[in-house]
């Protein structure tokens, strides 16, 4: 990359991260014979951490839209992972919880996460690996900002 501009050799460097972490994530799904996409482990993660979530905090935390959210869900729901139960503060929406099977699904996936974290941080040092999640969200916050 000869005459590139620090900020195009960041979104690269950015890019090139977030692909090999895509990849690598693929990778294990397709080695566990997990039969999920990185989207349905986002959504199992985030009910794992926070049972109980309605669609909309769902599609929110997931950056995706409600749609597409829905069906996820629904992907889950055929696979006995997750179910939607009517919201008894709003009539009109459901929230979406683990299944036993969905919570054992989710502490592997857990386990996995454990394993990639180590992949990413290896011969990083803590303050190294603080300052990149800092500068991280803060790239993060400026795109949300603009």
């Amino acid at each position: 990359m000869k005459n590139e501009s620090p900020g195009q050799i960041l979104i690269f460097s950015l890019g090139r991260a977030w692909l090999a972490l895509k990849r690598k994530g693929r990778k294990l799904l397709a080695e566990k014979q997990l039969d999920l996409t990185l989207e349905q482990v986002m959504v199992l993660t985030m009910l794992y951490l926070e049972n109980g979530l309605n669609i909309g905090e769902l599609s929110e935390r997931a950056d995706r839209d409600r749609t597409t959210t829905s069906r996820m869900i629904a992907g889950l729901e055929n696979k006995n992972l997750v179910l939607r139960i009517p919201d008894k503060k709003d009539s009109r929406g459901k929230l979406v919880y683990l299944t036993n099977l969905g919570k054992q699904k989710a502490e592997t996936l857990m386990r996995f996460s454990d394993e990639v974290e180590k992949q990413v941080s290896k011969n990083l040092t803590e303050s190294e690996i603080r300052e990149t999640a800092r500068l991280v969200t803060k790239i993060i916050e400026n795109l949300a900002n603009s």
